[in-house]
């Protein structure tokens, strides 16, 4: 693969992620947390020539991609789907819309699968400069994670997608570059509006939910419908 020696090394990425891998394995397994995207492809391909125990569960939070839960069934059946017992639109009800700096929702309805195991994420340095935070070992609260594509590229990552002729998400080749809740906000302010007018049943019953969460609030219809537009319209 292009570009993926260590300088210091010269053991190659793919090696070292699997020693990563094998030298952390848990007696009971891993637990890893699939998303279907991406790195979560490379790291279940990794996981799967390490020869170590490890259950592929993903968290469907029923705001997800279609074709995305579509290509998991097809590609990945061995993947174990879980839902949270409170839906987004019932969580938006009672706590609101969620923001980057408020995001419940990740914790009730992602990382609910986690609690208590030993885990494997595809988190990557690239990503973003909050996830340049963590480790190949880091902690989501007190439970263990190995992030063993931790220093990989965006460009690494499609390499070995493709030198390998791994199926992906046929999304990525409508120019999506993440996949995972529609309209998140986490997601910039483009990917939002295209979501929202891709899936617009999921839109309004993001505004529906708003709506409920300001009619507890004793606050009027135009209120909610304004501070919806300021959160999907959010830069």
């Amino acid at each position: 693969m292009k570009g993926q020696l260590y300088l210091d090394t010269g053991l190659d990425k793919v090696t070292t992620s699997i020693e990563r891998i094998v030298t952390n394995a848990p007696l009971c397994g891993y637990h890893f947390a699939f998303g279907g995207g991406k790195d979560s492809i490379v790291v279940d391909e990794l996981l799967k020539r390490s020869g170590v125990i490890y259950r592929k569960v993903y968290a469907q939070t029923g705001i997800d991609p279609p074709e995305l839960v579509s290509y998991i069934h097809l590609y990945h059946p061995d993947t174990i789907f879980q839902s949270h017992k409170m839906s987004m639109f019932a969580g938006i009800e009672k706590k609101g819309l969620p923001t980057r700096n408020r995001r419940w929702c990740c914790q009730y309805l992602k990382h609910f699968t986690s609690k208590g195991n030993f885990n494997v994420t595809g988190i990557r340095w690239a990503e973003s400069s909050r996830r340049k935070k963590y480790g190949v070992i880091s902690y989501l609260g007190s439970d263990k994670v190995l992030n063993p594509i931790i220093d990989w590229t965006n460009y690494e990552v499609w390499d070995f997608i493709r030198d390998n002729d791994l199926p992906y998400c046929k999304l990525y080749d409508e120019g999506w570059t993440r996949l995972g809740c529609l309209i998140c906000t986490m997601a910039s302010k483009k990917e939002r509006l295209r979501e929202a007018f891709l899936y617009p049943k999921i839109c309004e019953a993001y505004r529906r939910a708003n709506q409920r969460f300001y009619d507890g609030k004793g606050r009027t219809e135009s209120e909610a419908n304004e501070y919806f537009e300021q959160w999907i319209n959010y830069e």
